[in-house]
């Protein structure tokens, strides 16, 4: 079958940063049958094609996300003519495509060196492209899946002094058969410029926590879609006033696990700067030891939405440690905080699930839909923090003795705090503690 071939762009400048190859226009090229008795990824697309739904993409696809340095060089010997080349000990690419399987096309040869491949965030294989003599065109990396549906690639370098080379040819991908009975195999559809539409980021799960602020820091991206895996990056610290909003959430299908260990937060967004204008959702938290502090940590930030999030297997000195926590820095607390569907396992009663200390307090904040079980406090909040909705919470196991308010167990403690609560079922679990100027709007049931 012959394929749609878009216009191409041509490169700016011979060193290629992520966010300049992003920016070339999608290429799906037809296959053009050359030397095929020596070229092994011509075999690999004649082979496909006559029973496959199958597409080329050229090194210059949007759906690549590429980063280090890298030289977009000519030569007839290359599919489409051209070819991205690296000699950089750490450059990547990630490819995200739709269909049943995937290959890397590229070049073999003396000084080509070795890559590590993983697909979908989990490690596959090492790669090694040496060869005694240039071969262009060669299928370096093969695999296939049980159904059509949308995955990554992921192609890290692995250089040596002696053996620097890396290369994108192209990337070939099969879909359904041609005398299937299935829909049509979805076409991947490049990210349009920003004038046009969303611009999307994707992330590993082997990124850093310096790579995770600098995507969160590209004024111009929309969206960060995360591949499925456990994420270990480290505490990340996001000072990014945006004005732009950002979503940060998984790929379509993905389940994205963040953990972590030494007494650090996953998160902590406003501390030694602004944090503004980003949407967190659809994430799970396992396996954390935190301080004093919370998974969540908000300080000088405004403009936060953080949704669909699951806790688990959290720890923590008992009674100061929490899932969100919503303080202050530099005399300033959170503003327009929006935390909703959350899920929470306080893990025999050492973490807590949502609190606010530490004046100034935050303002205007809705924190509904709350699930929590086996946790310290689910909410405390003891500080001068107006406009907090409260709402549609379940609670089940939860709550600790605080002597200093109550003779009994509290799972809910609300003092110097102006809002309303609403809607909070508590089992099996402390009662509440709620002072003016708090208002109790009904709805709440204590057993």
């Amino acid at each position: 079958m012959n394929l749609q071939v878009s216009p191409s762009k041509a490169f700016a400048a011979a060193t290629l940063s992520a966010s300049a190859i992003a920016g070339i226009v999608t290429l799906a090229i037809p296959f053009v049958a050359t030397s095929a008795a020596t070229n092994s990824g011509d075999r690999l697309i004649a082979s496909w094609r006559g029973t496959y739904e199958t597409r080329v993409f050229q090194e210059s696809t949007v759906l690549a996300t590429y980063r280090g340095s890298w030289d977009r060089r000519p030569g007839e010997q290359y599919l489409g003519s051209y070819a991205a080349l690296s000699a950089q000990s750490d450059a990547s690419i990630d490819f995200t495509f739709i269909g049943s399987a995937v290959s890397w096309i590229g070049l073999e040869g003396p000084n080509q060196g070795k890559a590590r491949v993983y697909v979908d965030g989990v490690y596959v294989r090492t790669v090694d492209n040496y060869s005694g003599s240039f071969r262009a065109r060669q299928t370096l990396f093969t695999t296939s899946f049980l159904a059509v549906g949308q995955h990554t690639l992921t192609i890290e370098a692995r250089a040596t002094a002696a053996r620097p080379g890396m290369s994108v040819d192209a990337f070939v991908v099969r879909g359904t058969t041609l005398d299937s009975n299935e829909a049509p195999t979805p076409k991947p559809t490049p990210t349009p410029a920003p004038s046009a539409g969303p611009k999307v980021v994707r992330l590993t799960a082997r990124v850093t926590a310096a790579q995770f602020v600098s995507a969160v820091r590209d004024n111009t991206t929309d969206i960060i879609e995360l591949a499925g895996g456990t994420y270990r990056p480290g505490l990340i610290r996001l000072n990014v006033d945006r004005t732009r909003p950002v979503i940060i959430r998984p790929a379509a299908g993905a389940t994205v696990v963040f953990s972590g260990t030494g007494s650090q937060s996953a998160f902590w967004l406003g501390f030694g700067g602004v944090a503004g204008g980003i949407t967190i959702e659809g994430l799970v938290f396992d396996g954390f030891t935190i301080g004093t502090t919370g998974l969540f940590d908000l300080g000088n930030a405004h403009d936060i939405t953080i949704n669909n999030i699951t806790v688990r297997n959290v720890t923590g000195p008992v009674a100061y440690s929490w899932a969100l926590y919503l303080e202050s820095d530099a005399g300033i607390g959170p503003r327009n905080v929006v935390a909703t569907n959350w899920t929470v396992d306080g893990s025999s009663r050492t973490l807590g699930a949502f609190t606010i200390e530490h004046p100034p307090g935050p303002q205007s904040v809705t924190v509904t839909g709350w699930h929590v079980q086996n946790a310290s406090y689910a909410i405390y909040s003891a500080n001068s923090a107006t406009g907090v909705d409260i709402a549609d919470w379940t609670i089940d196991s939860s709550g600790l003795l605080d002597t200093s308010m109550s003779p009994n167990p509290l799972s809910v403690v609300l003092a110097n705090t102006t809002g309303t609560i609403r809607n909070v079922h508590a089992t099996n679990s402390g009662g509440p503690e709620i002072l003016p100027p708090m208002v109790d709007a009904g709805g709440n049931t204590w057993r």
